[in-house]
Parts: C-alpha cells; sequence; structure tokens
C-alpha cells in the first residue's frame, strides 16, 4: 500500500513539473524538424521559365495523376499519391538552392507547407514529388484562370486582402501577416543644395526686410520729433541729421542690441520707446522664424510620395498602394532593379514590404540607401490549394489555428532585425552638421573669405613694416624741421619784446595815471556826500 502511494505521488510530481514547464517554456523548433521542401531535379519544371527545355516523362505521369486524382484524396486515402506545389522566387517567403540530385525549396512558405502536411496528410512532406517555378507574381495567379488550374497542389506566395477565404475560386490560407511597407530613397539624392534653399528663403523674405527697414523709418521720425527738444545732443534739430540718428536707434533696439548711444530723454519718448522695444521684437521674430524654418525643412525634408516617381515588384501589393497614395508607379521584374535605378537617381524612391526587405539588408548596408520612414499598410501572404481540397483546407486552417506559435516561429526564422544604418545617428543631427560645410557652395565662399582675409592681413603686416621704414623717419624729419623753424621765430620775436619792454612799461603806466586823474576829479563832483571821495 505504501509503495502504491508512493508511485502514484512519484507520477503526480512528474506531471506537474510536466505542466508547469509546458506553461512557462516557449515551444522551439526540433532538431530534427526540416527546413522546406527538396525534390529532385528532374522533376522541378521550368518550361514556363525556360521554354526550351522538355518535361520528361515521369513529370509527365506525375502531372497526370495530379489532374485524375483530387488533392483531398491523394492527401487522406492514399499513402503513394504525389502532391506538388508552385512557387516564385519571393525572399524570403519562397526561395531555392540545389546540388548535384536536389532541389531544396527554402523560406517561409515551404516551411509552413512541411508542417502542414506532416499534420495532415499521410506520409506528410515525403510525398512531395514535383514543383513548378513561376517567373513572375503574375504568372503565378494567372494560372488560376486556365486550363490546368489544377495541375499543382498548392501555390504561394499569393497576397489577398486580410479576411481572404478564396482565391479565383480556389482555396486560399492565409500564413504571414505582413504589418507595413518601408519606404526607400537614395541617402543624398537631393534636389537643392541646403546653402541654395536658405539663400533663396532669404531672398524671397524681401517684403519682410523692406518692412523692417519702412518702420524702423517710421520710427525713427516718431522718436526725433518727440525727444529733439530735450535731448538735442543725441537727437540733433536739423530733420535729416535727427531723422537718421532716430532710423539708428530705432533698428538698433529692434535687434534687442541696445549700444546706449542714444536713448530718448521725455516722457513721451520713453513711452513709445516701450511700444517701439515690443513692436521690434515681432517684427525681428518673423523674420527669424522664417529664416528657422527653412533650416529646419533643410536637415530634414518631407519628402512627398504623391507625384514622385516609385519603382515597385510587379505583381506585388506595393504597386496598389502607391497607386492610392497618387504616386506614378514605375514596375520592375525583381528588388535588385529597384535598387540599381534607385542608385542612378532614375525613380525617386522604392516600396517593399517590411518582410522583404531583411533578406536585402546588403543592398541598405553596401550602398547609399535609406529607409525614409515605415507605412502601415498590412499585407497577407497566403498559399492557394487546388480545386476539390475541401478537407485539405479545413485542415490546414485548424493547423495554423491551433498552432500559432509554431506558424510565428517558422516565419521568424526567417527574418532578420531591420536595422537601418543609420539609425545610430539621428538624420537631423547628422543633415545639421552638414547643412554648410559639406556643399560645394558654402566650401567655396569659406575658401574666398580665407583667401581674402589673407590677402588682408598680409597687406596690414605690409603697410606696417614700409610705415615703420620709411614713412615714420620722413615723418620725424619733418616735424623736426617744423620745430626749428619754430624755435627760430620764437627767439627772434623774444629779442624784439626786450627792447620794447621798457617802453610799454611807461605806456602803461602813464596810462593808469591819466585814469587815476580822472576818476578822481569825477569823485570831487559829488559835493561832499556821504559816499563821496
Amino acid at each position: 500500500m505504501n509503495l502504491s502511494c508512493l508511485v502514484v505521488t512519484t507520477v503526480l510530481l512528474l506531471v506537474k513539473s510536466l505542466l508547469v514547464q509546458s506553461v512557462f517554456v516557449p515551444w522551439s523548433k526540433n532538431k530534427n524538424d526540416t527546413d522546406g521542401l527538396s525534390i529532385s531535379k528532374t522533376l522541378l519544371d521550368l518550361t514556363k521559365k525556360y521554354p526550351h527545355l522538355k518535361t520528361n516523362k515521369e513529370l509527365q505521369h506525375l502531372k497526370n495523376m495530379t489532374r485524375q486524382i483530387s488533392l483531398d484524396e491523394r492527401c487522406f486515402d492514399s499513402d503513394q499519391g504525389p502532391l506538388s506545389f508552385s512557387f516564385h522566387i519571393s525572399h524570403p517567403y519562397a526561395s531555392f538552392a540545389y546540388d548535384l540530385k536536389s532541389f531544396h525549396v527554402r523560406g517561409m512558405f515551404p516551411s509552413l507547407l512541411g508542417d502542414t502536411l506532416d499534420y495532415c496528410c499521410q506520409g506528410g512532406a515525403d510525398k512531395v514529388k514535383f514543383a513548378r517555378l513561376w517567373n513572375k507574381p503574375l504568372d503565378a495567379e494567372d494560372h488560376f484562370l486556365s486550363d490546368n488550374a489544377n495541375d499543382y497542389d498548392f501555390t504561394f506566395p499569393i497576397h489577398a486582402p486580410a479576411g481572404t477565404q478564396s482565391f479565383r475560386d480556389h482555396p486560399f490560407i492565409p500564413l504571414v501577416h505582413v504589418p507595413s511597407v518601408v519606404f526607400l530613397a537614395y541617402d543624398g539624392n537631393e534636389r537643392t543644395t541646403k546653402t541654395h534653399a536658405i539663400a533663396t528663403t532669404i531672398l524671397k523674405a524681401w517684403p519682410i526686410m523692406v518692412f523692417i527697414l519702412l518702420t524702423a523709418t517710421f520710427s525713427g521720425i516718431i522718436i526725433w520729433f518727440l525727444d529733439h527738444r530735450q535731448n538735442p545732443q543725441e537727437f540733433p534739430q536739423s530733420f535729416m541729421k535727427g531723422v537718421w540718428e532716430g532710423f539708428w536707434w530705432a533698428l538698433v533696439t529692434m535687434t534687442t542690441v541696445g549700444y546706449g548711444d542714444r536713448s530718448p530723454k521725455s516722457t513721451l519718448g520713453r513711452v513709445f520707446c516701450i511700444l517701439w522695444i515690443i513692436t521690434g521684437l515681432v517684427i525681428i521674430s518673423i523674420f527669424i522664424a522664417m529664416v528657422t524654418a527653412s533650416l529646419a525643412a533643410t536637415t530634414h525634408p518631407h519628402f512627398p510620395i504623391h507625384g514622385s516617381l516609385i519603382g515597385v515588384v510587379n505583381g506585388s501589393e506595393e504597386y496598389k498602394l502607391g497607386v492610392m497614395m497618387n504616386a506614378d508607379m514605375k514596375i520592375f521584374s525583381k528588388i535588385f532593379d529597384i535598387t540599381g535605378a534607385l542608385l542612378k537617381s532614375e525613380i525617386d524612391g522604392a516600396f517593399v514590404d517590411s518582410f522583404t526587405i531583411t533578406s536585402h539588408l546588403d543592398l541598405i548596408r553596401d550602398h547609399p540607401i535609406r529607409i525614409e520612414r515605415t507605412i502601415e499598410h498590412p499585407v497577407v501572404y497566403g498559399m492557394v490549394l487546388a480545386g476539390n481540397s475541401s478537407r485539405m483546407a479545413e485542415c490546414a486552417r485548424r493547423y495554423v489555428e491551433n498552432y500559432p506559435r509554431r506558424v510565428f516561429q517558422r516565419i521568424a526564422d526567417h527574418l532578420k532585425p531591420l536595422k537601418n544604418p543609420s539609425d545610430s545617428i539621428s538624420q537631423e543631427v547628422k543633415a545639421a552638421e552638414g547643412l554648410f560645410y559639406e556643399e560645394g557652395a558654402f566650401k567655396m565662399i569659406v575658401y574666398c573669405g580665407v583667401a581674402i582675409l589673407g590677402v588682408l592681413i598680409i597687406a596690414g603686416l605690409l603697410y606696417e613694416f614700409l610705415a615703420k621704414k620709411y614713412l615714420q623717419p620722413k615723418r620725424l624729419r619733418q616735424e623736426n624741421n617744423y620745430q626749428n623753424v619754430e624755435l627760430v621765430k620764437q627767439t627772434s620775436t623774444d629779442g624784439h619784446t626786450a627792447s620794447s619792454t621798457e617802453g610799454d612799461l611807461e605806456e602803461l603806466l602813464q596810462d593808469y595815471k591819466t585814469f587815476h586823474d580822472t576818476w578822481v576829479e569825477k569823485c570831487k563832483r559829488l559835493h561832499g556826500k556821504p559816499y563821496g571821495c
């Protein structure tokens, strides 16, 4: 009894432990899982892509069996019935490699198809015997309109609107949901230089510059009228001189420089000064805001999609997005053609879904291509089944619903982190740092300025050297000669003065005696009054 209780307790503990682990340990791919599907080289149908090739007898026999027996019968009722698929190359959804014997089809959809067949069909993915490679996405979609629509059991990747259950009267199984589309742009494809944009903005702002000068002149007239009577030293009585000083004061005040060399003294003048300071700040702020807006727009230009020439892959969902955004669309057969045209500036930008770009990270790492922005535009990719396959379609949907984590992991295994090479440095900061000095126009201005400054400095030093050596000694000689002449004149004047000093003194004494006698005579005429002499 005790032994049986011990066994039961041990089993319960093991079950509890496994249950806890199943709750907290995430699912991971088994090492024995196969990634994708492999078929014999002789059983890959390339007649559409290479018409000169002839279909071998074995491949033709398998295709005849597919036409005669439905997918449901070959999947559920037969262990030997061959299965097939068709695909077009679209990284990371489907691609292939090959060796001496086999083609290996890899990507999200071959992996998901293998898991689905292992879940639904007897014999699993090993029943897949032949495949078809389409030249482009439209070929894969259009073959469902032909008489041979049921030649292949599964076709992928096919995009369709969210919630779609059928594609051209065939079952559609949505498997991959792409959340967004990335907009690629050539890093450095600027239509105008930053220096040119700023200069153009300032030139276009000439009305406000004229307005600044007019208001400053008007303010100068008013301050002269209010203050010239009490403050003639700073605002002269002359109208022209006074208004000029008033214009100087108004311009310095409105730019908040405030040298202080001119300031109103009257009460009305100071009241007007307060009003002018506030008005001047507003006017100057408007002008500064226009230039600042130009700088901000130059460092982070807005790329308008509408009207721009955008490249997309033929038959992709991105083409529809571009048309809806009023862009001028250009179609390419593959993404490498798009990036080549982008580097040659043949197009303005490109639309690529955010999963596809992860398989082409070398394009934005090794070339001047940047991810301009991400556009939220969900895209659904799935696989389309042949007709008369309702049981297989139901089983596939059941697998997707019951094992979402496995489906997601298969998708994640074929994705890479999307890292823009320029993300480590802000595009605004990068553009601001190169706002001037990376452009030819500004470099030319700087070089010319440095050259002129160097010439002026050399000319100044040369003038100072020549002045000390030639001009200063000559000036000193002229000054010495002038001093000698003045000394001679002074000496001659002093001799003449010494001889005439005595006569002048006698004349001065005689004038004083005459004045004294006249004054005394006038005093006597006062007839002995108290204040008389």
